[in-house]
């Protein structure tokens, strides 16, 4: 579970949290990031986010896809590339 603080009030996540916060998005750690993204959106998700490094993950890599009946998916590499 990853909670998230707002950068500023007038952030996404700020104002998210005016309208009483809850369940943004789920994660799921793998192996395979590109695999994974080029599948989901095989299935018919809109990729948000292409794998980046990301620094709140020690540099693994991330990645958001978008499925309009589930909502926001993120990915996040389990091994972080040199």
């Amino acid at each position: 579970m990853e909670l998230v603080e707002p950068a500023t009030p007038d952030s996404t996540v700020g104002r998210e949290l005016k309208k009483g916060g809850g369940l943004n998005h789920l994660c799921y750690e793998l192996d395979d990031i590109e695999g994974q993204v080029e599948d989901a959106v095989a299935d018919g998700a809109i990729l948000a986010v292409a794998p980046v490094p990301a620094v709140a993950f020690s540099g693994h890599r991330i990645a958001f896809v978008y499925f309009r009946k589930v909502g926001p998916i993120e990915f996040v590499e389990r091994e972080a590339r040199p």
